[in-house]
């Protein structure tokens, strides 16, 4: 017999791994269960899916210690950029107006701190609106900046 198919996600309660989960039991391929004793996800999986951290994704492929894996951008062009993998399906063809990330706070920093959280608020609503200004035209920039060190550390052009 050969080995398991291996996959990567970002994270145990990640908008990717449960996606990864339903497209795979979609396709018939168990992903595994969890329970209240065993919080691994792996009972009963057909498929061995691991955290593996976003910017490390396309070299674990590249090395064949996962033979695939489900991330957000840019990390899976970067598998394109080096020639090593191609996208298969996106999120929003297996959930649509998926939220995919959430600003969380908690509710007592939130009554200790309304003013800030409007603020936040607005910053979040601006900067969406900013992104999807007339034609996309500040992606450019967006990408730009997302790509520095310091943000995602990703190479712009992927």
């Amino acid at each position: 017999m050969g080995r398991v198919f291996s996959m990567g996600m970002v994270f145990p309660v990640s908008p990717h791994n449960y996606e990864l989960r339903y497209w795979l039991a979609a396709g018939g391929i168990n992903p595994g269960l969890y329970s209240a004793d065993d919080t691994s996800g792996q009972i009963g999986a057909d498929i061995l899916l691991s955290v593996t951290p976003p910017p490390q994704m396309p070299a674990t492929l590249e090395a064949g210690t996962i033979d695939g894996y489900s991330v957000g951008e840019p990390w899976n062009q970067a598998a394109v950029a080096k020639g090593i993998g191609v996208p298969v399906i996106s999120d929003a063809a297996i959930f649509q107006q998926n939220p995919e990330k959430v600003f969380g706070i908690t509710k007592a920093f939130a009554e200790e701190n309304p003013n800030t959280v409007i603020a936040l608020t607005k910053a979040i609503i601006r900067a969406q609106m900013w992104l999807d200004a007339d034609d996309n035209a500040n992606r450019a920039e967006a990408v730009e900046i997302l790509s520095r060190p310091d943000y995602v550390g990703a190479d712009a052009k992927v």
